[in-house]
């Protein structure tokens, strides 16, 4: 399936049937707003940022952790990325993989 992105990193960018307001850290599909707390937001912020492209596990780790942190990242990850896919549906095509 070919998706499209249409990304304007400094305002909102829209895919599929959302938008995403990088401002105000708003995520809406049809119009109805999306709560995702502020780690699965920043994810999904970079995978937009990165739209067509392989984000890897580590890259996710040096972007959006903390070196210093105390908290296991692969837990931490799969966690913040269970959240970002809560957002989308099922059987929605595009499906983020882990």
């Amino acid at each position: 399936m070919n998706r499209q992105y249409t990304t304007d990193i400094s305002e909102k960018a829209r895919f599929e049937d959302f938008e995403v307001d990088l401002r105000t850290a708003e995520v809406r599909r049809n119009g109805h707003k999306i709560k995702l707390q502020e780690k699965p937001f920043q994810i999904l912020c970079l995978l937009l940022e990165r739209a067509g492209d392989t984000v890897t596990r580590e890259e996710l780790k040096q972007r959006l952790w903390p070196m210093d942190s105390l908290i296991s990242f692969e837990d931490s990850l799969n966690t913040n990325l269970n959240r970002v896919r809560q957002g989308r549906s099922a059987g929605h095509a595009g499906k983020i993989h882990g």
